[in-house]
């Protein structure tokens, strides 16, 4: 077991946001966060990466508590990509993906030719390295978002927090990204991340947990959380589950969510 968390509670001053979370997650694995607005996902990342202000309850990566570990040391076991980031005015690529270099760097801060490889390597595997020298600013929302994505890749933890990484994105870099979660889970590293889109979440993750109201609804692999009950309880809506071929990959099934009753049957007649 890599991650354990234990009799977590949050809150925001005197409001309660997470009660009684218990998770255990294994390394190498994909895990999905879904549920409605305001559930506590986001704010359960946070408590994982220690820089939720109100928590109690434990949080474990390889059975050592995360609780009071210095900054820089709990930087080299985790990363997390917040769902709302902003960069200095001027700020190019490859300067943002350095700052993922931070906790590796000795007390006089020499760059070496692992910093520079990983920096490379990161923005290699987002799509960027020919645009290494463009201004943050230069770039639409969908690249700077892969830019982000270059910083925690180039920090080389074995634990990645992703808040709706893929939101910005249109589908063919959702697809780059997606894969590339999943090659990272290939190589040992444990990777949590907030999606909304269901379908995605059930082609990519290997556990999906539900949270609804601060609680954890449901815990499972897709075809045990998606189904027509409990996406009803979380949503509030009707739905069909289907499933259906990827055109990309036919050989791999995934789960397709499907309101029913919603909008017109027939909007092309």
């Amino acid at each position: 077991m890599t991650l354990k968390i234990s009799k977590l509670n949050a809150a925001y001053k005197a409001h309660p946001v997470l009660k009684n979370i218990n998770i255990e997650l294994n390394q190498g694995q994909v895990t999905v966060l879904i549920g409605p607005n305001g559930s506590g996902k986001s704010t359960l990342l946070k408590c994982i990466a220690q820089i939720h202000p109100q928590y109690d309850g434990d949080v474990a990566w390889e059975n050592h508590s995360l609780k009071g570990l210095a900054k820089r040391d709990l930087a080299k076991q985790l990363a997390l990509l917040p769902q709302h980031v902003t960069a200095p005015n001027g700020m190019t690529v490859e300067q943002l993906a350095r700052f993922g270099r931070f906790p590796h760097q000795g007390w006089f801060k020499q760059w070496r030719a692992e910093d520079q490889a990983a920096i490379n390597d990161a923005l290699s595997a987002t799509g960027l390295a020919e645009m290494r020298n463009v201004p943050l600013s230069n770039l639409s929302g969908g690249q700077r978002q892969r830019a982000w994505i270059a910083m925690v890749l180039a920090q080389q933890t074995p634990l990645i927090l992703l808040d709706e990484p893929i939101s910005m994105l249109d589908i063919g870099h959702q697809a780059d990204i997606l894969n590339l979660v999943r090659e990272l889970a290939k190589q040992g590293k444990s990777i949590i991340m907030v999606l909304h889109d269901l379908a995605t979440a059930a082609r990519c993750a290997d556990c999906m947990i539900a949270l609804k109201d601060g609680q954890i609804i449901a815990q499972g692999n897709s075809r045990q959380i998606l189904t027509p009950a409990l996406v009803k309880q979380l949503y509030n809506i009707e739905v069909e589950v289907q499933h259906a071929r990827s055109l990309a990959q036919p050989d791999l099934r995934r789960l397709v969510v499907i309101p029913e009753h919603f909008g017109d049957p027939n909007p092309c007649a």
